[in-house]
């Protein structure tokens, strides 16, 4: 289920990202800072989308 795909754009990086989490473990500034983080490191503008779906695990023990 996670997935990242980068595009190469006219003058940035379109980066999408498909990962399972638990339920508001991934805050917007978490986003921004790894969005500002990347950008610093390649040099590059980044367009960041980040689809966090929710995770809850259920599980059902040996009797």
């Amino acid at each position: 289920m996670d997935s990242i795909v980068v595009t190469p754009k006219k003058g940035y990086l379109k980066v999408d990202i498909q990962v399972a989490a638990p339920i508001n473990s991934i805050t917007q500034a978490q986003i921004e800072k790894v969005q500002t983080d990347l950008a610093q490191k390649i040099g590059k503008d980044i367009y960041l989308n980040v689809e966090v779906i929710p995770l809850k695990r259920l599980v059902a023990p040996n009797k």
